[in-house]
């Protein structure tokens, strides 16, 4: 004869075994077992650069084999680790717009596959007018 257990568990033991399994859950993700993560590192600004706010995305230009045309200013550099290197790129342009910045460049990753990618952002100088010029244009 097989015996079956015919009293219910009680609500206040599921919801505590729910709540464990959860924390249980979340700590392995903050362990590092989460396989996205970018970041940026500010450098000290080597010239006069205009202060931006967050942007979007896709305003971020992405130069992978070139330095920008036009006189900038490196203000940061990024990493970021994913399954594949194109996510990463993506990750990192995302990180740049949210510093304000105008474009990442010098994208180097570890392999096409690895996903381990890094990149310095920038932005373009602002122009430095000489003293006076407003001065003469006005007359």
């Amino acid at each position: 004869m097989v015996r079956t257990a015919t009293t219910p568990i009680p609500d206040t033991i599921v919801a505590g075994i729910a709540a464990a399994l959860f924390g249980l859950c979340m700590l392995a993700l903050s362990c590092g077992c989460s396989p996205r993560k970018a970041s940026m590192t500010p450098i000290p600004a080597a010239g006069p650069a205009v202060a931006r706010e967050a942007r979007a995305p896709d305003a971020v230009e992405v130069l992978l084999d070139r330095e920008p045309d036009k006189p900038f200013v490196v203000m940061g550099q990024l990493q970021a680790r994913a399954i594949e290197s194109p996510k990463s790129i993506e990750m990192m342009r995302e990180e740049a717009a949210r510093a304000g910045f105008d474009g990442i460049y010098w994208i180097d990753c570890e392999t096409p596959r690895r996903g381990r990618c890094t990149a310095k952002g920038y932005v373009y100088a602002k122009p430095i007018e000489p003293k006076g010029a407003e001065t003469i244009a006005k007359k």
